[in-house]
């Protein structure tokens, strides 16, 4: 077992700081670190993991890489004002620190579903450090750190990306399409063609109403019913469009983010059962694929079955909530719940005859979250395994799974993501210097994917709105 003054991991707590030394195994240049949680004081309030070892100089040669921005960043070790920046962990667990004569990867393993990054500029140093703050997670795992040491002409992004990726697939955390595709012939089919969203109806959005109730709903917007999808149907298909994948948004109970978890009725104002029925046939009959979305985290008051006993919630015993949709305010539903739901709505929402990548929204573009409720908490680290077994439940049960974003602990399941960036060309911090096409560099080939959420709705927007 090695040991090195930069391995090691500075714990924060009410009595002050001390390192911790990690246990380190491996080769030369691939090495694994390991500090068991029962080492860590459970009074810890910050753990820096390895603070020291990416720490560099204003005007250095060199540059971080960072897993940012829904893709990926650079941070070259320029005079810029001092700051710092976290950014999550769970959405690609890697950084990297590129230089002229060699690079290194960090790969963030035990922990880093309840972990951040730290990107800090103070007095003319640069650092860069994966993070575990206690008011965030607890300890629910040991933590553990792959670092890989590359030689010059393999100190690129690019190539600490196939690292990483090389990395997964050893590991069968992840496969390709193409060895997925010889059990699944679907998945050459969603290759070939295009995901085509249909948003059916809505509730305003921002709400009118944010604690609705059977009185008081606002009234939903009908913007196409099932009848006039198989007019467009009708068109696309008299037009030479031989595949596609249609998915219905807004298809159950009052719309788009209506009334999850509850789900029926199919909207009548769309044409209820009896057209969706007729529709999803029309497809079939011109070779489509028809699917539709659905929700597993977001939960509203004016659902028959909503309690706040289903919700997750904070440490101070608040519910979670997550943003005001159609449906008012948003509460998320605890994971432990979820396959109850999917269980309960899935196999009825299948018999209707959707087939193809179903899409359940939200759960791959945010981080796992924890619940503090005594009836059923969770960890991170148990919120990830219960969604990627949700998605996991519906893909068998429809034929594969897509969902509305790429984040990493998801892409051995999903088929498909909505987007993989939220914005394609903004949001950089000010401690980043560039774009760069880190998650794609990853997963292409591993899922299919929408390259970002400007081409989602995009009727309604300008090249000038969507960044373009």
């Amino acid at each position: 077992m090695q040991t090195s003054p930069l391995y090691t991991a500075r714990v924060t707590t009410p009595d002050g700081i001390l390192d911790l030394p990690f246990r380190v195994t491996g080769e030369e240049n691939a090495l694994t670190l390991t500090l068991p949680a029962a080492e860590v004081p459970a009074d810890f309030t910050e753990i820096a993991l390895l603070p020291d070892l990416f720490t560099r100089r204003v005007g250095d040669a060199g540059n971080y890489v960072l897993p940012r921005s829904g893709s990926g960043a650079i941070t070259h070790f320029n005079q810029k004002e001092d700051g710092t920046e976290e950014f999550d962990a769970s959405f690609l667990p890697i950084i990297g620190l590129s230089e002229p004569e060699g690079g290194t990867l960090l790969i963030f393993e035990g922990m880093h579903l309840g972990g951040h990054f730290r990107l800090s500029l103070r007095d003319g140093a640069y650092s860069l450090c994966p993070v575990i703050k206690a008011d965030y997670s607890t300890l629910f795992e040991d933590i553990s750190i792959q670092l890989y040491f590359l030689t010059a002409d393999q100190a690129g992004y690019p190539a600490m990306a196939a690292l990483y990726r090389a990395y997964k697939l050893e590991q069968g955390h992840i496969r390709t399409m193409a060895d997925k595709a010889a059990q699944r012939p679907l998945l050459h089919y969603l290759a070939e063609s295009p995901e085509i969203r249909i948003r059916m109806g809505w509730k305003p959005a921002p709400p009118k109403v944010l604690s609705q109730t059977r009185e008081n709903e606002p009234e939903m917007r009908v913007a196409c019913t099932f009848d006039r999808v198989g007019e467009l149907l009708d068109t696309l298909h008299a037009r030479g469009l031989q595949k596609a994948e249609f998915c219905l948004v807004g298809w159950n109970k009052s719309g788009h983010d209506g009334r999850w978890p509850e789900t029926f009725p199919v909207e009548p104002l769309l044409g209820g059962e009896e057209g969706l029925r007729r529709l999803i046939g029309k497809a079939q009959g011109y070779g489509y694929k028809m699917v539709c979305h659905t929700n597993s985290l977001d939960c509203y008051e004016i659902a028959e079955d909503f309690s706040e006993e289903i919700t997750s919630k904070q440490k101070d015993g608040q519910s979670y909530t997550c943003g005001c949709w159609s449906g008012g305010q948003a509460y998320q539903l605890c994971p432990t719940k979820a396959m109850g739901y999917a269980k309960r709505d899935l196999p009825k929402i299948r018999d209707l005859g959707f087939a193809g990548s179903h899409y359940i929204d939200v759960i791959s573009t945010v981080p796992p979250r924890d619940c503090h409720d005594p009836r059923h908490p969770v960890t991170h680290g148990e919120c990830a395994r219960l969604w990627n077994e949700v998605l996991a439940y519906a893909s068998d049960l429809f034929g594969g799974i897509s969902s509305e974003g790429t984040y990493d602990f998801t892409c051995g399941v999903l088929d498909y993501g909505l987007y993989s960036t939220f914005k394609l060309l903004s949001g950089l911090s000010p401690l980043e210097d560039d774009f760069i096409p880190l998650w794609q560099l990853c997963y292409h080939g591993i899922l299919t994917y929408n390259p970002s959420a400007d081409t989602v709705n995009y009727p309604i927007k300008t090249p000038a709105a969507a960044g373009l």
